[in-house]
């Protein structure tokens, strides 16, 4: 199973790398629609999160739309990964909304911790911070397929992605801040031991490590997202949270990402079962 899985995954590559970027995305667009159709938990748990974030009316107005976008999502940063096997550098077209915020810091010889979520392209976002912007180190779940494992862990690290797995992940962190290196972390999934906090107003585990990393080490978190409008990618930094925020820092990151869901709600992962 693990070779078919292998090679199921080479086959899709090969197709995309393949196509044209308009017939990808009409591939990709009649993919989602049918895994819509033909796989239910899809959408059980995308119309459980929209009843928890909005309400039962909304939800029940746009499962099927933001179910297809969920799928789509993880479809394109699939292709993403698939790219950056082959390709040099990120050749998408990409603006940067409040760069300076992170030029200065960097200039200051400051460790940055980029604070984002499953939302958009998140492996692209990764590989331009890590490419085009300063490398950072970043935790990622093994893949079980030992294969596609390899290969996905080879597409991040050539484009300045150092991988460190969940599993004793805080201390690698803290060495890599303490060094003065950058890290990229995804902070919007329920995790293991986490800190149980209100995430739009129903109790979630959420991680507490980016808090713990700023107050030990005096790192600056920079909440980060990106999103696709009018044929680019725009990647935005907010106001860092840094030592002198004198409130919770995580439930600061919890209110910047609710307010990002809401502005854009179609980017954010609704398939992952964020109250467990």
């Amino acid at each position: 199973m693990e070779r078919l899985n292998y090679l199921l995954f080479n086959l899709f590559g090969g197709v995309i790398k393949r196509l044209p970027n308009k017939v990808q995305k009409i591939f990709i667009n009649t993919v989602s629609k049918t895994i819509y159709f033909t796989v239910p938990k899809f959408r059980k748990r995308v119309y459980k999160n929209l009843d928890i974030v909005f309400d039962r009316d909304f939800a029940n107005k746009n499962i099927r739309k933001f179910t297809t976008s969920c799928i789509k999502n993880i479809l394109q940063n699939g292709v993403t990964v698939i790219k950056n096997l082959s390709c040099d550098e990120v050749t998408e077209k990409v603006i940067f909304e409040n760069r300076e915020i992170v030029d200065r810091l960097l200039k200051d010889k400051q460790a940055i911790i980029f604070s984002s979520a499953h939302y958009g392209n998140w492996e692209l976002l990764a590989s331009i911070i890590g490419s085009k912007i300063t490398p950072v180190v970043a935790v990622a779940k093994k893949i079980r397929n030992r294969e596609i494992n390899r290969a996905v862990t080879e597409s991040r690290e050539r484009f300045g992605i150092e991988i460190v797995r969940s599993k004793g992940a805080v201390l690698q962190l803290a060495k890599a801040v303490k060094s003065g290196k950058s890290i990229y972390i995804m902070a919007d999934q329920s995790v293991r031991g986490g800190k149980i906090y209100p995430v739009f107003g129903s109790d979630a585990k959420q991680s507490t490590t980016n808090s713990f990393l700023v107050e030990k080490f005096n790192a600056v978190i920079i909440p980060t997202f990106i999103y696709y409008i009018d044929d680019s990618y725009i990647i935005k930094f907010l106001e860092p949270i840094d030592s002198s925020f004198n409130g919770d820092k995580t439930a600061k990151e919890i209110e910047i990402l609710e307010n990002q869901i809401r502005e854009k709600p179609e980017n954010w992962l609704w398939c992952h079962n964020r109250w467990k």
